[in-house]
Protein backbone atom coordinates (compact mmCIF):
# COMPACT_ATOMS: atom_id res chain seq x y z
CA UNK A 1 0.00 0.00 0.00
CA UNK A 2 1.70 3.32 -0.57
CA UNK A 3 0.92 6.33 1.34
CA UNK A 4 -0.01 9.81 -0.60
CA UNK A 5 4.11 10.43 0.07
CA UNK A 6 4.86 7.72 -2.38
CA UNK A 7 2.81 8.98 -5.14
CA UNK A 8 4.31 12.55 -4.88
CA UNK A 9 8.13 10.92 -4.99
CA UNK A 10 7.63 8.28 -7.71
CA UNK A 11 5.17 9.57 -9.74
CA UNK A 12 7.51 12.46 -11.51
CA UNK A 13 10.83 10.07 -11.22
CA UNK A 14 7.89 7.47 -13.47
CA UNK A 15 7.23 9.79 -15.78
CA UNK A 16 11.01 11.56 -16.05
CA UNK A 17 12.13 8.62 -16.94
CA UNK A 18 9.97 7.97 -19.78
CA UNK A 19 10.19 11.33 -20.67
CA UNK A 20 14.26 10.13 -21.35
CA UNK A 21 13.44 6.85 -23.26
CA UNK A 22 11.29 9.56 -25.91
CA UNK A 23 13.20 9.85 -28.92
CA UNK A 24 11.39 11.24 -32.15
CA UNK A 25 12.42 9.69 -34.96
CA UNK A 26 12.42 10.88 -38.42
CA UNK A 27 9.11 11.96 -39.65
CA UNK A 28 8.98 10.12 -42.19
CA UNK A 29 5.32 10.78 -44.36
CA UNK A 30 4.56 7.39 -43.25
CA UNK A 31 5.10 7.70 -39.56
CA UNK A 32 3.40 11.70 -39.79
CA UNK A 33 0.28 9.85 -41.48
CA UNK A 34 0.27 7.07 -38.34
CA UNK A 35 0.17 9.84 -35.89
CA UNK A 36 -2.38 11.55 -37.41
CA UNK A 37 -4.26 8.58 -37.79
CA UNK A 38 -3.73 7.78 -34.41
CA UNK A 39 -4.73 11.19 -32.71
CA UNK A 40 -7.75 10.72 -34.88
CA UNK A 41 -9.08 7.58 -33.72
CA UNK A 42 -8.02 8.07 -30.24
CA UNK A 43 -10.35 11.03 -29.90
CA UNK A 44 -13.51 9.41 -31.90
CA UNK A 45 -13.12 6.30 -30.22
CA UNK A 46 -13.59 8.07 -26.86
CA UNK A 47 -15.85 10.59 -28.18
CA UNK A 48 -17.88 7.41 -30.04
CA UNK A 49 -17.59 5.02 -26.71
CA UNK A 50 -18.34 7.24 -24.33
CA UNK A 51 -20.68 9.21 -25.75
CA UNK A 52 -22.83 6.60 -26.74
CA UNK A 53 -22.72 5.02 -22.75
CA UNK A 54 -23.84 8.39 -21.71
CA UNK A 55 -26.78 8.63 -24.57
CA UNK A 56 -27.78 4.99 -23.17
CA UNK A 57 -27.65 6.52 -19.04
CA UNK A 58 -30.02 8.73 -20.29
CA UNK A 59 -27.68 12.00 -21.30
CA UNK A 60 -29.02 14.22 -23.58
CA UNK A 61 -27.08 14.25 -27.30
CA UNK A 62 -25.06 17.00 -26.23
CA UNK A 63 -24.23 16.49 -22.91
CA UNK A 64 -23.43 12.82 -24.25
CA UNK A 65 -20.64 14.70 -26.98
CA UNK A 66 -19.17 16.75 -23.94
CA UNK A 67 -18.93 13.46 -22.13
CA UNK A 68 -17.24 11.57 -24.82
CA UNK A 69 -14.96 14.51 -25.22
CA UNK A 70 -14.26 15.23 -21.75
CA UNK A 71 -12.84 11.44 -21.51
CA UNK A 72 -10.29 12.05 -24.18
CA UNK A 73 -7.81 12.76 -21.97
CA UNK A 74 -5.64 9.90 -21.43
CA UNK A 75 -2.28 10.17 -20.35
CA UNK A 76 -0.47 7.57 -17.53
CA UNK A 77 -2.12 4.21 -18.92
CA UNK A 78 -1.19 4.99 -22.30
CA UNK A 79 2.45 5.85 -21.49
CA UNK A 80 2.71 2.94 -19.09
CA UNK A 81 1.50 0.42 -21.64
CA UNK A 82 3.83 1.67 -24.22
CA UNK A 83 6.45 1.85 -22.16
CA UNK A 84 5.76 -2.09 -21.17
CA UNK A 85 5.29 -2.74 -25.04
CA UNK A 86 8.96 -1.14 -25.54
CA UNK A 87 10.42 -3.02 -22.49
CA UNK A 88 9.12 -6.37 -24.23
CA UNK A 89 10.14 -5.55 -27.48
CA UNK A 90 6.39 -5.81 -28.97
CA UNK A 91 6.20 -1.89 -29.72
CA UNK A 92 8.88 -0.51 -32.30
CA UNK A 93 10.66 2.46 -30.92
CA UNK A 94 9.30 4.38 -34.01
CA UNK A 95 5.85 4.18 -32.38
CA UNK A 96 6.68 5.18 -29.06
CA UNK A 97 7.19 8.87 -30.72
CA UNK A 98 3.81 9.05 -31.88
CA UNK A 99 2.08 7.40 -28.88
CA UNK A 100 3.56 10.08 -26.79
CA UNK A 101 2.80 12.71 -29.54
CA UNK A 102 -0.72 10.79 -29.41
CA UNK A 103 -0.55 11.43 -25.45
CA UNK A 104 0.30 15.36 -25.49
CA UNK A 105 -2.04 16.04 -27.90
CA UNK A 106 -5.70 14.73 -26.10
CA UNK A 107 -3.92 16.58 -22.47
CA UNK A 108 -3.74 19.81 -24.29
CA UNK A 109 -6.01 19.15 -26.85
CA UNK A 110 -9.38 18.00 -24.49
CA UNK A 111 -9.65 21.66 -22.50
CA UNK A 112 -9.94 23.41 -26.25
CA UNK A 113 -12.49 20.48 -26.99
CA UNK A 114 -14.82 20.93 -24.19
CA UNK A 115 -14.57 24.57 -24.45
CA UNK A 116 -15.59 24.26 -27.94
CA UNK A 117 -19.06 21.89 -26.65
CA UNK A 118 -19.42 24.08 -23.87
CA UNK A 119 -19.99 27.58 -26.07
CA UNK A 120 -23.10 28.96 -25.50
CA UNK A 121 -23.95 27.12 -22.75
CA UNK A 122 -25.61 28.98 -19.31
CA UNK A 123 -23.06 28.69 -16.37
CA UNK A 124 -25.83 26.39 -14.59
CA UNK A 125 -28.50 25.46 -16.90
CA UNK A 126 -29.76 22.36 -16.52
CA UNK A 127 -28.56 21.45 -12.94
CA UNK A 128 -30.76 19.75 -11.07
CA UNK A 129 -30.13 17.85 -7.67
CA UNK A 130 -28.38 14.96 -7.24
CA UNK A 131 -28.30 11.71 -4.86
CA UNK A 132 -24.96 11.85 -4.52
CA UNK A 133 -24.54 14.70 -2.42
CA UNK A 134 -27.22 13.64 -0.74
CA UNK A 135 -25.11 9.96 0.09
CA UNK A 136 -22.33 11.86 0.46
CA UNK A 137 -23.59 14.25 3.44
CA UNK A 138 -25.46 10.92 4.61
CA UNK A 139 -21.64 9.24 4.92
CA UNK A 140 -20.68 12.21 7.18
CA UNK A 141 -23.43 11.39 9.26
CA UNK A 142 -22.49 7.81 9.81
CA UNK A 143 -19.40 8.64 10.44
CA UNK A 144 -20.49 11.07 13.47
CA UNK A 145 -22.34 8.26 14.40
CA UNK A 146 -20.12 5.84 14.17
CA UNK A 147 -17.21 7.89 16.28
CA UNK A 148 -20.17 8.58 18.79
CA UNK A 149 -20.76 5.64 19.68
CA UNK A 150 -16.99 3.86 19.22
CA UNK A 151 -16.37 6.71 22.18
CA UNK A 152 -19.03 5.18 24.16
CA UNK A 153 -18.24 2.04 23.59
CA UNK A 154 -14.28 3.14 25.08
CA UNK A 155 -16.11 4.58 28.05
CA UNK A 156 -18.13 1.32 29.01
CA UNK A 157 -15.15 -0.76 28.00
CA UNK A 158 -13.07 1.36 30.62
CA UNK A 159 -15.79 0.82 33.82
Amino acid sequence: KFNPLSYLFLTPIFFANIGLKVTLPALTPRLILFTLLLVLVSVISKLIGCGLGARACGFTNRQSVQIGLGMVCRGEVALIVANKGMALNMLQPEYFGSLIIMVIFCAMGTPVLLKIVFKGEKKYEGLQGSRLVDNYELGDQVEIVTEQLLRKNEQSMKK
